[in-house]
């Protein structure tokens, strides 16, 4: 027998020793959800009290290794219509908050599953690493659940495709968890790197988890390694998926260029024939653009560099920035400074004083 849902959103989030976030990541929603629920999967800090005291609901769950069933537990706690899924370390303004439940309640007799909205990653002084989307806000129903047990996924179970609306131009989620102390802690610990090795072992064919492969070893300075994960995880992608823009898809020939572009063995002919494979596939993602011109910048061709930085903003201007360029739009500051000095250095003084005005 399905339960009886409550009009109304429920916050729902995992935590492990999250003390120093858990706070923030609860005062936007007071006010704007009916129920804040708390899974902690083994906190020693004082986490759990501090959810308390705010007045969450709060829940164990024994760690095992697996994200995607703490959070559909987190899930089965929820009691209205509505689940806004955001991490500790991520949270709406207190505005966006407050305008989030109005527009859930606009969309209650359309047959959306969710809503994307704009996501944006900060660093620890509060700069701007990347900005893109995220599905954060969905329907509490049976059929939607989480799946894999790293990197988990959202996914309609036995239903079809997930239909969201588009919420990019009004709602915004900040995630803060890209400090270096806390990336060079996952690093050492290396769990995130045994968790998408055990998946694999289990999915061999699993080209998404190796795009996460690429990333664990590109972040710990294995260039290599993460070269050959990338690479496997596009001989494994289906051509269906081509043109469907996201970070499993568009996102790993992304990855692929930054991590070939640091690799000094790496000749230009073959990083251009990542690039040009890449732009055949996904020709609206700016991303592509927006390395080859910071490769060129930095190595001193003005000209390639001025060339591929104005073809980058024409293509975010053109496409926006909605499941594409999330390089290209969290540095867009650095974009434009890079491209004056590429037009200074080729002569193009007009160019570079509109620029820089």
């Amino acid at each position: 027998m399905s339960r009886r849902l409550k009009q109304g959103i429920s916050q729902c989030m995992i935590v492990k020793n999250e003390e120093s976030n858990i706070e923030r990541a609860l005062s936007w929603g007071k006010g704007s959800v009916s129920e804040q629920i708390v899974v902690d999967t083994g906190s020693t800090d004082r986490t759990v009290e501090i959810a308390r005291n705010m007045g969450a609901k709060v829940y164990e769950f024994p760690w095992i290794d697996d994200f995607a069933a703490a959070k559909n537990y987190a899930i089965s706690k929820a009691n209205c219509e509505w689940i806004a899924f955001l991490d500790a370390d991520e949270y709406f303004s207190k505005e966006d908050g407050k305008k989030l439940a109005h527009y859930l309640k606009q969309l209650q007799g359309t047959a959306y599953d969710g809503i994307v909205t704009a996501f944006v990653e900060l660093d620890n002084e509060g700069k701007v690493l990347t900005a893109g989307t995220h599905l954060r806000i969905f329907r509490n129903m049976p059929e939607l659940k989480y799946y894999r047990k790293i990197h988990e996924c959202l996914k309609k179970d036995g239903a079809g495709e997930m239909s969201a609306g588009d919420l990019t131009k009004e709602l915004t989620i900040y995630h803060t968890g890209y400090g270096k102390a806390e990336n060079a802690r996952k690093k050492e610990s290396r769990r995130n790197l045994n968790m998408i090795l055990a998946e694999l072992s289990q999915h061999p064919d699993d080209y998404e988890m190796y795009g996460y492969l690429g990333n664990e070893y590109s972040g710990m300075g294995e260039l290599e390694k993460a070269e050959e994960s990338y690479q496997k995880s596009i001989a494994l992608m289906q051509k269906c998926m081509r043109r469907d823009y996201g970070v499993t898809t568009s996102g790993i020939w992304q990855r692929l260029l930054e991590v070939i572009t640091l690799m000094p063995e790496k000749s230009e002919e073959e990083i251009l024939d990542v690039y040009r494979q890449a732009r055949e596939k996904w020709p609206e993602e700016g991303d592509y653009d927006y390395i080859l011109g910071q490769y060129y910048g930095v190595r001193g061709n003005y000209q390639a560099g001025e060339r591929h930085l104005r073809q980058a903003l024409e293509l975010l201007e053109r496409y926006g920035h909605t499941a594409k360029s999330s390089l290209l739009s969290g540095h867009i500051l650095k974009v434009y400074e890079m491209l004056a000095m590429c037009c200074f250095n080729n002569g193009n003084l007009e160019e570079c004083v509109k620029i820089t005005a």
